[in-house]
């Protein structure tokens, strides 16, 4: 059974710790691959981001980050990440259809997502959360 429940501090080095080297997160040569535990840290208990974790038996197995903007009315999903042992499973839409629903909750108009356009597992995985295919961007990074 998975559990989908919010980050807390004592969750943070776990999520570090995973997403450190996931080349997904990697958008450049000269960008950090993942965030610095405290900036993680300074994620928990936030208005302005969503943060939660997938559980199985008492281990954080997988985990999504969301960056909201009020101003904007948007929400728009930073990272998600599931162990690859817990993969096809449903845990990515179940983090991706939290983060929906928190924000429509919350009465952001505009939900969002950017993706590899060649990432088959991800953009599907988005599209079970309710997402849809917009225009495809090159994204560039300040150094």
């Amino acid at each position: 059974m998975i559990e989908i429940r919010e980050a807390r501090g004592e969750d943070v080095s776990t999520i570090y710790n995973l997403g450190e080297n996931v080349d997904e997160f990697h958008t450049s040569d000269q960008a950090p691959n993942f965030w610095p535990e405290q900036v993680l840290l300074n994620c928990i208990d936030k208005q302005d981001v969503y943060f939660f974790v997938a559980v199985s038996g008492g281990e954080i197995v997988g985990f999504i980050i969301a960056n909201c903007n009020k101003s904007l009315s948007k929400t728009e999903l930073e990272n998600i990440f599931v162990r690859p042992d817990f993969r096809r499973q449903g845990i990515g839409s179940g983090l991706a259809s939290k983060v929906v629903e928190a924000a429509k909750l919350d009465q952001y108009q505009f939900i969002s997502v950017l993706t590899p356009p060649g990432d088959i597992a991800a953009i599907k995985t988005y599209e079970d959360a309710g997402f849809a295919k917009g225009e495809t961007f090159l994204w560039l990074d300040i150094a």
